[in-house]
């Protein structure tokens, strides 16, 4: 039979915890404001990362470059790795047919792309943001952490 109390199979390294998550831009972002239900969970299993989180942003503000998800819990580890899904998305101004979808990148961060069917993803700007948006997501990434 199996030897479960091995060394090998000992947890040793759980935690649960809050993080802040944020919608900003790889090329900067400021005045924005979000509503007190913005939220995020995470639970850490050896090196393995579920976050999940709720963002309100009341104001985008000011958003250049690539559109994120900063915020995220741990260091990614290995980067561009791990995709994210998404529920309840208000405000997101997609293309006909395509849905948003994130990409844990590294850092502490996911990049945020609109795709579906047989479209190739591309990365989402601040155009495609209304002056307020909704968004939950959850997420299971690596880390080095």
């Amino acid at each position: 039979g199996a030897t479960s109390n091995t060394a090998a199979n000992t947890l040793d390294d759980y935690e649960e915890g809050t993080w802040t998550p944020l919608i900003d831009g790889a090329g900067g972002t400021s005045s924005q404001t979000y509503d007190g239900e913005t939220a995020g969970s995470y639970t850490k299993i050896g090196n393995l990362v579920h976050a999940q989180c709720y963002i309100k942003l009341n104001a985008k503000g000011t958003i250049s470059g690539a559109l994120r998800i900063n915020g995220l819990p741990f260091t990614v580890s290995p980067s561009n790795q791990s995709s994210a899904t998404f529920s309840y998305t208000i405000g997101w101004n997609l293309s006909s047919g395509l849905v948003l979808q994130g990409q844990v990148y590294s850092g502490n961060f996911m990049y945020l792309f609109q795709g579906g069917g047989t479209t190739n993803a591309t990365q989402l700007s601040t155009s495609q943001l209304d002056s307020a948006v909704n968004v939950s997501m959850q997420c299971t990434y690596t880390t080095s952490a």
